[in-house]
């Protein structure tokens, strides 16, 4: 779950032949749109790209700090592969309904990244929403506005903040639940935003084994 286990998996095997990596029956003509924001990218890993079958999409750099330009996948599953290792370094695997995707990498405990896949057209993750994933050993508790929330490891969910102050912003808090009780995380204050989705991570520090957290925003054009 380190840096060093995203790079990890470039030592691994070299990308299976096209028909290992076949589509899946189901899906198999879809073609998805897919944007990625990787919860940390080493420098090494330099660009990847999507293997599907015999398609490869155009090389690109995983980003931390915004989403990736859109990139398109043929099928439901396919391989995000090191274009310089030649190495697959996660398997894709989109849900059965939809065609767009954001896909948030979060580093696998077996090297690599499993990838997490929010529905980037589903109506219930609206602008000014925020969508947390919780990637650190911790239970993770918080509020935005009114709306509070707990996250277990291993569990994601949009948020939406209620009741901001007349002000224009949301007092938020972060916190830890163990069973020695609570302790706080970050206090802050968010500003209203009508074109705007948040992604969150949560994860352990590389260094301190703390939970920490980072913030990626999407601006959603508004008709």
């Amino acid at each position: 779950m380190r840096i060093r286990s995203v790079l990890a998996i470039l030592a691994a095997a070299v990308i299976p032949a096209a028909s290992s990596l076949a589509q899946d029956r189901q899906g198999a003509d879809a073609r998805l749109t897919l944007r990625f924001v990787a919860e940390r990218a080493p420098e090494a890993l330099g660009p990847v790209a999507i293997a599907s079958g015999e398609n490869r999409s155009d090389a690109f750099v995983l980003p931390e700090r915004h989403l990736s330009d859109p990139v398109v996948m043929q099928g439901r599953s396919a391989a995000l592969v090191s274009v310089e290792q030649n190495a697959r370094i996660a398997n894709l695997k989109a849900p059965e309904t939809g065609r767009d995707f954001v896909v948030l990498l979060i580093p696998a405990e077996t090297g690599g990244y499993q990838g997490v896949f929010v529905p980037a057209k589903d109506p219930s993750f609206r602008p000014g929403d925020a969508y947390f994933y919780n990637h650190s050993d911790a239970v993770i508790i918080g509020y935005v506005g009114r709306t509070s929330f707990s996250l277990s490891p291993g569990q994601g969910r949009v948020v939406r903040p209620t009741q901001p102050r007349e002000e224009g912003f949301y007092d938020v808090g972060f916190g830890v639940r163990s069973a020695d009780g609570d302790r706080p995380l970050h206090d802050t204050r968010w500003p209203v935003e009508t074109n705007i989705r948040s992604y969150i991570f949560f994860f352990s520090n590389p260094r301190t084994g703390n939970p920490t957290f980072r913030a990626v925003d999407e601006f959603i054009a508004i008709d």
